[in-house]
Parts: C-alpha cells; sequence; structure tokens
C-alpha cells in the first residue's frame, strides 16, 4: 500500500497547507487514494478525455485543512461517476512505446511505472523518475496532454512525495491523447534562450495580430484546441513563447490572468473551463521546477508550460485582459465580501470546499498559494483575495452557474451572458443618504407594449413548476419601464442639486426601441426583460452621459454608472428558474414577427425618490 508520508509536505519546495492536517485526515486520506487507486481508470468516460479527478479533489481539500468527514464525503461523490479498472493484458500484447496514447492499456502502464520505480536505475525516488521520464523519454509533451491533468498529477505527487501519485501521473501521462508535441518539444532543447518580454507584454502583441484571426473561430466545432493546430496554429505558439524572458513569477501570474483578468466590465463574471486548468496548474510549476536536480531542466519545463499556457489562451479566443478592471473596479457581491471577517480567506476557503466541482477548490488553492509566494511588492502584486471573491461569484451558487465552455476570448460569447444589476443601496447607505433617486422612460400608456407584456408574462409563468419555487413575480402592467439612470446614497440636499440638473437639461425626443430578449442577474434573483436596440442604447447612454458630467460639474460623485443595458422588466424569478430557456422560446415569440418586441417615441422622463430608511 502506497501512503503518504506523516508530514504530507514535500522535502525540497515551500508549500502553503493550511492548519487542520491531522494524523487523522492524512491517514483517510491515503486509504481513499489506495482504493481509487486500486478500482479505477483514470478515466472516467473513454474516448471522450474525462479524466477521474478523485485524488486531485481528496489531496486539494487535505491541503486546506478538511477534515475526515469531508474527504470521505468528496470520494463518496466522485465514486458515482468513476469506471472500474481494466485486467491487464497479456505480457506479450502491451507494448511500451506502441501502446502510447490508448487508454485501455492504463493497468499495463501502472504495473510498468511500479517496477521502473523500484528497480536499481531509480531505487523508490519519484523525482528521479519523473525528470528521467519527462526529459530523457519524450515525455514534456505528454504530461501536458488532456488540458495539463497529468502534469498536475505529478505535482501532487512530488508535492505529498507520494509514489502512488506518480505512478498514476506517469500512467495518464502514457494513455492520455497529446496534441502538443509540436509545440512543446520546440522547448525541449539546450538551445533556447531567453527574450526581453514580459508575458503581458507577448498577450497584448498576440491580441494584436491578425495573423491568428483565421485559426479559429467561435463558430467552430469542438475541440477548438485541434481546429487552431489543424490550420497551422503552432509556429506562432513557438515564435511568441521564444519572445518571453523566462520568469517563474512571471509564468504564475500570467497563468491566472489569462482567464481571471477576461472578464468584461458590467457583465456577470464568466470563467472559461480550459483556460481555468492553466490557473490550478500553476502552482505545480513551482513544485516541479523545485525538484528538478538540473538547472536546464528546469528552464526547459518553464519554457514548455508558458507555451502551453499561450497556446490555450489563443484556442480559446485571444481574451483582452481587462486587468484594471478585475484590480480595482469589480464589484465584488456581498456574499463573498465577508465584510465582517478577521481573516476574508478563512469563511471563503470553508465555502469552497463545499463546491461539488473539485476545479472551484483547485482554483481558490492557486490562488491563496499565489497570494503567499508571489515577489512582487506593493502595488505590483495582484489582489489575490480579489480574484478569489470574484471567483466565488461566478461558480456559486453550485448547479446554478458554471465554467464558460464556448471561449471567453469571443464577442459572440459575452452576448449571451447578462449584465449585473446595480447593487442594493439599502446595504451599504449611511442612515443619512439613503435616497435613491430613479430617472425612467414610462411604458404604461402604449398598448403595444401591454398586450406584448402580457402575451410574455403569460408564457413566462406557464413554465413555472407547481411548487412555484422558481418564481418571484411579474411586473405590473401599471410599473412597465425603462430605467435610464440610478443615483443611490444621497442625502437630501444632493438629491436637490441633481434634480436641479435634471430639470435644466436639454434634450430632443426620440424613438426608443425593443428588439430583443434577456436576462440580467444581480446577487439574489435573475430579471427576464426585452432590450433596447442599438441605436436606441446609443442615444440612452449620451444622454446619461451628459446628465453625469453634469452632476459631476455640480460637484455630486457618481457613485455607480448607469452602464449600457437599457431594457423593460417582465418579470423577476429565482436562480432555479430556467431563464435561459425561456428568453429563446421569447425570441422565437415576439422578434421574427417584426424585429422589434415594440417602440414608442420619447418625450419625457420620470423621476421617483425611494427613501430606504423609510421602507
Amino acid at each position: 500500500m502506497y501512503t503518504l508520508p506523516s508530514d504530507a509536505f514535500v522535502k525540497n519546495v515551500d508549500v502553503y497547507h493550511l492548519p487542520g492536517i491531522t494524523p487523522e485526515t492524512i491517514e483517510t486520506c491515503s486509504d481513499l487514494l489506495q482504493k481509487n487507486h486500486e478500482k479505477n481508470h483514470v478515466f472516467f468516460n473513454l474516448r471522450g478525455g474525462f479524466h477521474n479527478h478523485t485524488a486531485h479533489h481528496l489531496l486539494t481539500a487535505l491541503s486546506l485543512g478538511a477534515s475526515s468527514n469531508t474527504l470521505k464525503h468528496i470520494y463518496e461523490q466522485q465514486m458515482k461517476i468513476q469506471l472500474p479498472l481494466a485486467p491487464l493484458h497479456k505480457e506479450q500484447d502491451f507494448d511500451v512505446q506502441k501502446c502510447l496514447g490508448d487508454d485501455n492499456y492504463y493497468h499495463d502502464y501502472l504495473e510498468f511505472f511500479k517496477k521502473e520505480l523500484n528497480n536499481e536505475k531509480y531505487q523508490g525516488n519519484i523525482e528521479d523518475l519523473i525528470e528521467d521520464y519527462v526529459f530523457n523519454h519524450d515525455y514534456l509533451g505528454l504530461i501536458f496532454a488532456g488540458a495539463y491533468h497529468p502534469f498536475i498529477h505529478l505535482g501532487y505527487a512530488v508535492e505529498f512525495q507520494s509514489k502512488l501519485m506518480a505512478i498514476e501521473g506517469l500512467a495518464m501521462a502514457s494513455v492520455d491523447r497529446t496534441i502538443l508535441k509540436d509545440i512543446v518539444n520546440h522547448f525541449n532543447d539546450d538551445s533556447n534562450k531567453d527574450g526581453d518580454k514580459t508575458a503581458l507584454d507577448i498577450i497584448e502583441l498576440i491580441v494584436k495580430d491578425s495573423r491568428f484571426d483565421e485559426k479559429v473561430f467561435y463558430t467552430d466545432a469542438r475541440p477548438k484546441t485541434r481546429i487552431f493546430l489543424q490550420r497551422g496554429g503552432a509556429p506562432l505558439i513557438v515564435e511568441y513563447a521564444r519572445m518571453w524572458k523566462c520568469d517563474l513569477n512571471d509564468a504564475r501570474r500570467a497563468a491566472i490572468l489569462i482567464n481571471t483578468a477576461a472578464i468584461r466590465p458590467k457583465k456577470a463574471p464568466r470563467l472559461d473551463f480550459f483556460l481555468m486548468h492553466s490557473t490550478t496548474s500553476s502552482l505545480f510549476l513551482d513544485i516541479m521546477v523545485h525538484s528538478l536536480k538540473k538547472k536546464e531542466n528546469q528552464l526547459k519545463l518553464i519554457r514548455a508550460k508558458f507555451a502551453v499556457d499561450l497556446f490555450y489562451y489563443v484556442a480559446r479566443g485571444r481574451p483582452k485582459l481587462n486587468l484594471n478592471y478585475l484590480c480595482n473596479e469589480y464589484p465584488v457581491s456581498k456574499e463573498h465580501l465577508y465584510i465582517d471577517a478577521s481573516n476574508p480567506w478563512l469563511p471563503l476557503i470553508d465555502k469552497c470546499l463545499t463546491h461539488p466541482d473539485e476545479h472551484v477548490t483547485k482554483t481558490i488553492r492557486a490562488l491563496i498559494y499565489a497570494d503567499k509566494f508571489d515577489n512582487a511588492q506593493g502595488q505590483d502584486k495582484l489582489p489575490y483575495l480579489k480574484i478569489a471573491q470574484m471567483v466565488m461569484d461566478a461558480l456559486f451558487p453550485a448547479g446554478k452557474k458554471d465554467w464558460a465552455q464556448e471561449g471567453i476570448g469571443w464577442d459572440e460569447y459575452w452576448q449571451t451572458v447578462p449584465y449585473v444589476s446595480p447593487q442594493d443601496p439599502k446595504q451599504d447607505c449611511p442612515a443619512e443618504s439613503q435616497i435613491v433617486l430613479q430617472t425612467f422612460i414610462p411604458l404604461t400608456l402604449n398598448l403595444s407594449f401591454l398586450f406584448k407584456a402580457i402575451k410574455a408574462q403569460r408564457i413566462i409563468k406557464s413554465n413555472v413548476e407547481d411548487s412555484e419555487l422558481s418564481f418571484i413575480k411579474t411586473q405590473s402592467l401599471l410599473a412597465l419601464h425603462c430605467s435610464l439612470i440610478y443615483l443611490d446614497c444621497y442625502n437630501d440636499t444632493k438629491i436637490k442639486i441633481i434634480e436641479d440638473v435634471m430639470e435644466n437639461y436639454q434634450w430632443s425626443s426620440f424613438q426608443l426601441n425593443f428588439t430583443d430578449m434577456g436576462c440580467n442577474v444581480d446577487n439574489y434573483q435573475a430579471y427576464l426583460n426585452t432590450r433596447a436596440s442599438q441605436s436606441s442604447s446609443l442615444v440612452l447612454e449620451n444622454i446619461v452621459h451628459d446628465l453625469e458630467a453634469a452632476i459631476t460639474a455640480r460637484g455630486i460623485r457618481i457613485k455607480q454608472s448607469k452602464g449600457g443595458n437599457f431594457h423593460m422588466t417582465l418579470a423577476t424569478v429565482k436562480y432555479q428558474y430556467p431563464s435561459d430557456c425561456i428568453v429563446s422560446q421569447l425570441k422565437q415569440k415576439f422578434i421574427p414577427l417584426s424585429n422589434y418586441f415594440g417602440s414608442k417615441k420619447v418625450c419625457c422622463f420620470w423621476t421617483k425618490k425611494i427613501r430606504w430608511m423609510d421602507n
């Protein structure tokens, strides 16, 4: 039986394990890892490439101080989807070289590497075994197969000094189907020299390089990674990877930012499933590099990992990185701010351990590691806690939010993502400044809107289950409106100044057209709506810009800009409601008929004051 060492720590590298690792949890984890090793295949979907994440989930949870009961629960949930380990083939039917890439031979590779580890050359030393196979047996390209999974598995092996994980990791690399050799093998060469550019410099160049435009499209079928390579994308990745000034800290930061900084202002946060693996593997680059004895091998591994990160970045649409928005402007939800916590990391970690998707826990752990070991100083250091809070916003509640599968670099993807509605000011406003001034366009006197709103609300209600757990309410037909601007958390004096600005604002009437259906979300619920056309939104944005500029000129700071999401709410629903399906139904019902839901000539705006302290 392969057990974890009693201290469960690496010999040669600093790692960050939270308090809570005890002899009991180590024994529990070892027992569960052994059961998984003996009973299950490395894939739970043969030929589909879906990996068995049991070991990753257990060891991540262990490192974050999970209890024995939590570890057992994780194992029980993982076992619901695993495939049994297939019998060994006859010895004459198994060839170590010829069977590479064939997952039917996973069990055979397990037995092969057990023998290799214990032979005279390696004498049970997992670092020697891994380094030799990666750099002398052409495994450098193999360990990055399957979205980094063998590399991650070997990282756990080194971190926890686990022979079992080392054997599994090399066996996994042997049977995973790699597409990266044409990229990675360029860096398994002692002749590689440093470039002069940082990772973010290179990413900025890639975003602007039109040669990538024809290599992969949003409309391409999956897997986009293979399509990118089939269209000759590999040489471009190698070209840019060779420009990089090799730096471990820079590599780790880039692996985190190519996903987390790709979020878009005023949109609900979304994280890419494939780029997430560049993040979760980032901490293992440190661990693996420090375990290698040869300096040249350390450089090869760092450069190869960076090239693979660039490959996935491009194949997922080359998202522009909104670093300033992520670090300085992203509005963390109240649910994950943990304002009252002495250390906000602690409740965040505790909550992430409850998520059934191990990738969430692994992502948070990678951010904890980066926060601990990023050597940047002062303002140059990334706000890893805030990034982790954004990750939680994007993926909780479990079952209602998930990873983006289509590629977050394309505008077409973000068109499907709802805007985030303004936060409820009732939570934050001081007692003396709890007034909200809402400026809106009334739509109740338009019969076209009324009739279509009635039909739309009937469709929405017809999809509510008997329990009505997913439904809140439809918008009152007497209150149909399109909000122009919210000005919240002001006192009476400032509200009077704002009202004076609005009364003296000069503008011309225009036609307001609604041409699409959609859904917005906030921290509590979702809002089904019809949306203003692009031309109408542009007119409204210009009016909002003028009003905000005039208000600012009077010495009043705009606390939260409205943004460009102009709409008329039809109903408010809970997360459980099948919003995406209903939005599609509403589009099919109303939009094709005349290319718009309704139209109104706007000749006036109304304002409404709400005093939260009076509610």
